[in-house]
């Protein structure tokens, strides 16, 4: 800026200097050119040739000054137009009068059809209350700084939403038309930001922390649960042989068959809590799965068809058997209560490899390297989001009362996660549930066949 000012003095000074010699020579306009001497006129065409050199030199430095304003304007708007956030000018009515290309894009509309349009417009309606009340009216009222952040989730074009932080300032435009200006000519420039991805890994970190919260919980409670039941088994399997009475008899099985089936809660509990014991051994999980198929098969029932799609060369993945097997049986059951009648349950296994670019269009962006997947997936009744955001908490459960516990899917979430793996649930209503088991690829040689 310094430079440009000293050009424009320049040109003036020239200009000046100009004037100054045509008052020193004090030059008359004649009407007939004839009476000049020849003095006169070299003279006066010596005076006009210099104020020639001195107008092209004035064009010359005027033309420099304007390329170089052209060269600034055009590199502040590169850095305002594709700045990685975008940028909105609002009138105080909160109409939009200039905005960025990132702003543009961030909302799925061309720029010219962006401007003049409410900014309330690309606001959720839900969210449209908190924005105008809380946030736009007492920024412009009062121009306190607590109000010129806030975080709410916007529209696109296409319909699509997204989460959005706004952070604003409030000033008066000189380069806004004034056509566009209200008569306050208050202005405020707002900055979007899109935090989808941020609020993303927070919503998952909340979930974490919460799922290990009652993880502890019920570890705890179903370590000293599982202590007391081993007595009453114990004791219970003592009194039965100590009694004639076959009434009693019978009545003492049904404790021990009750006691039993509440050890499996438990031990489920504790798969949750990842404080079960466990044995993790290099296997071939379709070894595995094919040694199970026949239980598999009868536990689903004859009306539903189980199909096994192996992955040949399968990776070997480190787990306990009977984890792996809570994981089947969990995930069977899940797909079995899913179907009403007749239909179709798929196991199958693939060899995965999540390098940063396939990271990049996928879920789990955190978890890199090879995996071996265990897939489980059936023609159902599908499940709404609402349900796939709670699906691994512990009891929770969409089964009528006495028909679930809720925590076979929290069993199947404890044990993938003590392994160093992670889940992927895909599901829309009427449309079937498919289960991705990661488990990561074990690199030791010798493995149980």
């Amino acid at each position: 800026m310094q430079k440009n000012k000293s050009s424009i003095e320049k040109v003036l000074k020239l200009r000046q200097h100009a004037e100054d010699i045509l008052k020193e020579e004090s030059i008359q306009p004649v009407d007939n050119i004839k009476s000049l001497s020849d003095e006169e006129i070299k003279r006066t065409i010596h005076e006009l040739q210099v104020h020639q050199l001195e107008l092209e030199m004035q064009n010359e430095e005027l033309s420099r000054v304007n390329e170089e304003k052209d060269a600034i304007a055009a590199r502040y708007f590169d850095l305002y137009d594709l700045a990685p956030v975008g940028y909105c000018t609002l009138s105080d009515e909160g109409i939009i009068i200039e905005a960025n290309l990132t702003a543009a894009t961030l909302l799925g509309i061309p720029r010219r059809e962006l401007i003049k349009q409410p900014f309330y417009r690309f606001i959720l309606p839900e969210d449209q209350d908190v924005y105008y009340h809380k946030y736009h009216k007492p920024l412009l009222k009062s121009c306190d700084l607590d109000f010129n952040t806030l975080e709410l989730r916007m529209v696109k074009q296409d319909g699509t939403t997204f989460w959005a932080h706004l952070k604003a300032t409030v000033g008066q435009d000189m380069f806004c038309p004034d056509a566009t200006k209200q008569e306050t000519g208050v202005i405020c420039r707002v900055t979007i930001n899109d935090i989808s991805e941020l609020k993303r890994i927070q919503n998952e970190l909340n979930q974490a922390q919460k799922m290990e919260s009652v993880g502890r919980l019920a570890g705890g409670v179903a370590h000293d649960f599982n202590n007391m039941l081993m007595v009453i088994l114990g004791y219970t399997e003592i009194s039965i042989d100590m009694v004639d009475d076959e009434l009693l008899r019978e009545n003492l099985m049904q404790v021990i068959k009750a006691a039993k089936r509440s050890v499996d809660i438990t031990q489920q509990l504790l798969a949750f809590a990842r404080k079960q014991t466990a044995s993790p051994k290099i296997l071939n999980i379709n070894n595995s799965v094919e040694e199970r198929l026949e239980i598999l098969r009868r536990l689903i029932g004859e009306d539903i068809y189980l199909n096994w799609k192996p992955c040949i060369d399968l990776w070997q993945v480190k787990i306990d058997s009977t984890q792996l097997d809570q994981i089947l049986i969990n995930l069977c059951v899940n797909a079995r209560d899913a179907i009403n009648s007749v239909g179709n349950i798929t196991i199958s296994t693939d060899n995965v490899t999540r390098d940063k670019i396939y990271c990049s269009n996928n879920e789990y962006s955190e978890f890199t390297g090879d995996y071996v997947v265990l897939i489980v997936s059936d023609d159902g009744c599908g499940m709404e989001k609402e349900i796939l955001d709670n699906l691994f908490e512990p009891f929770f459960t969409t089964k009528e009362v006495g028909k679930g516990t809720g925590l076979g899917l929290s069993t199947v979430y404890g044990i993938v996660k003590q392994n160093n793996g992670f889940v992927n649930v895909l599901s829309k209503p009427e449309k079937g549930t498919t289960f991705h088991i990661y488990l990561p690829r074990c690199m030791e040689s010798d493995f149980e066949i």
